[in-house]
Parts: C-alpha cells; structure tokens; sequence
C-alpha cells in the first residue's frame, strides 16, 4: 500500500488551463478538480478519433454521475460552429474545447488522438496516443472512481 501511495504521489500535476467550450461555458482544469478528467485530444479529419469519441460518450454517460468528466479537446477542426455539429451530429453529450498549440504542445499531444487522464487530486494519471481498446480505458477510469 505505501508503495501504492508513494507512486500516486509521485504523479505531475496536470497543468491547468482556462478555455470556452463551443457552446460559451469557461472550463478550467483546477475547477473540475476532486473528479476524474478524461482529456481526449482529437480533429475532425482523424479517422480513429471518432470511433474514440464514441467510447467517451459510452463511458461519460456511464460515469458521469460518479464524477467523470470527459472533455473533448478538438483541433483544427474548424469554427466552434462546425465543432458543435460534428459532436451533435454524433450525440456526444460532454464538452469539445477548441484547443490551443500551445496546449497541445504543453500535454504533448503531437499525434491524433491523444487521451490524458487526471485524477482526482488533479494529477496526471494516465496518458496514451493512438487508439486502444475501450477496455484498457473503462480499466483506467474505473480505478480512479
């Protein structure tokens, strides 16, 4: 268990970050501390991010109520308008932020998709590129909750 500890503890802390979403709501990372985050990095022209999307929204509408909060953080994937009706389109029911290079290039999201998880303590838990099986992230997430 102490090593258990000594290993979450040892975790970096998420930098944070202050953006509208696509619909006008102000998201920042410190404000959603004491949840689990699933920052899930994605562009519209990505053809493995979709299918992504869609096992977020599996598991936002399977944990939202025990703290998740998943964030879809869309690049280059046109005005806020078009981000809105891509996710729309697809029932997405979670937030898509316009994200930054900067941001991208701070969380080191260079390839598409890239998913960060942060813990509770607002650490990150986390991180992996490309596509994995829906399984290793309902693992994950199911841990932290």
């Amino acid at each position: 268990m102490a090593a258990l500890l000594a290993a979450c503890a040892s975790r970096p802390t998420a930098p944070d970050f202050e953006l509208p979403s696509v619909d006008g709501e102000v998201v920042t990372l410190s404000g959603l501390r004491g949840q689990v985050v699933v920052l899930h990095f994605w562009a519209k022209w990505c053809g493995s991010c979709e299918g992504d999307l869609k096992v977020f929204q599996g598991l936002h509408a399977k944990y939202a109520s025990r703290g998740l909060v998943v964030l879809g953080m869309a690049h280059a994937s046109g005005p806020d308008d078009d981000v809105a009706t891509f996710a729309q389109e697809r029932t997405l029911g979670f937030p898509m932020i316009q994200v930054t290079d900067e941001l991208r290039a701070t969380y080191r999201a260079a390839v598409f998709p890239t998913t960060v998880v942060v813990d509770r303590a607002g650490r990150v838990y986390a991180r992996a590129s490309g596509r994995l099986d829906p399984r290793y992230w309902e693992r994950v997430i199911t841990e932290l909750l």
